[in-house]
């Protein structure tokens, strides 16, 4: 299924953007559990917790439920830039982001 990647642990005075912003998530169980699962129940996500400004290519991580199995996501990676948020001063070695 085709599902929005999110960017978690992204610091404070910082933004990010995702290409592709989804990806397909190919998951496994029994058709029970899958005909029962809702919108939010398989969620791709990257994570920036010790990431800067820069561009990185990652792979994301799949949280899905216990009766799940994650098999794979198309693409495998995804290039996330991340940057100063708009609006916001840059950062100087005198002025850190907050």
């Amino acid at each position: 299924e085709d599902l929005p990647v999110t960017v978690n642990g992204l610091r404070t005075g910082l933004e990010a953007t995702i290409d592709p912003p989804r990806v397909d998530v190919v998951v496994f169980a029994d058709d029970q559990t899958l005909a029962a699962l809702t919108g939010g129940d398989v969620q791709p996500a990257v994570s920036a917790a010790s990431l800067g400004p820069g561009v990185y290519d990652l792979e994301p991580d799949v949280a899905v439920p216990p009766a799940l199995q994650w098999i794979s996501t198309d693409p495998e990676s995804v290039r996330v830039v991340i940057q100063p948020a708009v609006g916001l001063p840059a950062a100087t070695p005198e002025r850190p982001l907050p």
